[in-house]
């Protein structure tokens, strides 16, 4: 009887750590805006498979702060094709993820971006960097008009302001408007 028992217990404790062990990988819920106002949040569920993708992109051994910096721009470049994916199922348009992303609008996408980044901070996935704040910086453009060339105009570019926690260094997490296109992340001066 007590080998019985023995077993039993073996196969409870099995099942109890298969059970913690896929609750531990399943997706977490994000709070996306989808307008600039950001008055209407929605949260999407991460896939429990692109979650699993993001903490394995982030377990390589003494990353240095690059690696770490690489290892953000596919996280979040996963994270976000993952939840504009999922919001374009469900959407009653039928407009494609790609639409979705980028008439929610540059200020919206940034939020969205610092609440992902903070998703992976919170989840211990980043740790060679912090998120300090969202930067504005100017940037120049030209525009036209009936008479010709006009007066240079003041156009704010956003950014997210990451800092290494090694040396200090400030870099900007710069995102685009349009969905396909690559973040980047660059050294920061201001």
């Amino acid at each position: 009887m007590t080998h019985i028992n023995f077993i039993f217990r073996i196969i409870s404790i099995m099942t109890l750590g298969a059970i913690l062990s896929s609750h531990a990988l399943a997706g977490p819920v994000a709070s996306i805006c989808l307008n600039d106002n950001c008055k209407k949040k929605v949260s999407v569920e991460i896939s429990n498979d692109t979650w699993k993708s993001v903490s394995e992109i982030f377990s390589t051994p003494f990353p240095t702060d690059k690696d770490e910096q690489d290892n953000i721009i596919t996280s979040y470049t996963l994270l976000r094709a993952d939840i504009y994916n999922t919001l374009s199922q469900n959407n009653n348009l039928g407009d494609s993820a790609d639409v979705l992303y980028e008439i929610n609008g540059n200020e919206a996408n940034y939020k969205n971006a610092k609440t992902l980044i903070a998703l992976l901070l919170d989840n211990h996935l980043i740790k060679r960097h912090y998120l300090r704040k969202t930067i504005k910086r100017p940037t120049w453009s030209k525009a036209f008009s009936w008479s010709g060339f006009s007066n240079m105009d003041s156009v704010a570019s956003d950014g997210l302001m990451l800092q290494s926690l090694t040396d200090a260094q400030q870099y900007a997490f710069e995102i685009d408007s349009e969905f396909s296109e690559p973040t980047i992340i660059v050294p920061y001066s201001n």
